[in-house]
Formats: structure tokens, C-alpha cells, sequence
């Protein structure tokens, strides 16, 4: 089983635009804990994306746990709950705990 390589959705931005989104830097300063970040990932060629629930953030150091089952975790080994530390260069959604419910 591989680790989940987290990808810099900033960066990859600027290369492919029609693929990667980053949220503004005054969104990614609002995540807080319980707020939901969506992550990218590629591992052994699987790109994903995923929801998780922020418990801690430490300046551009955030810390979540997997929302859901991810589809590549037959790779990589995450499950819904566990813990993941990434930092906000490798988040591309944000939501509000209040945005969240209304998703619902």
C-alpha cells in the first residue's frame, strides 16, 4: 500500500487551470475547526478528491478527519475517520460547518 501524496492545488492551478481550483487566500483563512476542507490526492496514478472535518489548525497546518470512504483507499489505506495533516496549499474546497448543513 502506497501514502496518499497530497498535491499542491496552487501550484497545479497555474499548469492546469481546467483541472485544479484553488480557494482564494481570504477562504482558506477562514478554515477553522469543523469547517469541511476537500483534498487532493494521487496515488500510483489515482487522482482523488475528498471531504474531511478540520479538528486543528496551526497557521497553514491543518489537521481533519476523513469524511468519507475514499474510492481510492484500496491504495493508499484512508478510511472515513481516519486522521489526515495537511497544509492549505493542498486544499481545493472549503465549507462553513453552517454551508455543510445546507448541503445536506
Amino acid at each position: 500500500m502506497s501514502e496518499p501524496v497530497y498535491i499542491d492545488v496552487q501550484a497545479m492551478e497555474i499548469s492546469h487551470p481546467e483541472i485544479y481550483q484553488s480557494p482564494s487566500e481570504s477562504e482558506l483563512s477562514l478554515i477553522d475547526e469543523d469547517y469541511l476542507v476537500k483534498v487532493c490526492t494521487v496515488t500510483d496514478g489515482i487522482l482523488e478528491r475528498f471531504w474531511a472535518v478540520v479538528t486543528a489548525v496551526d497557521g497553514d497546518s491543518v489537521t481533519a478527519n476523513v469524511n468519507v470512504d475514499v474510492i481510492g483507499g484500496c491504495a493508499h489505506g484512508l478510511r472515513a475517520g481516519d486522521e489526515i495533516s495537511v497544509e492549505k496549499r493542498h486544499v481545493c474546497g472549503v465549507l462553513s460547518p453552517e454551508d455543510a448543513e445546507k448541503a445536506k
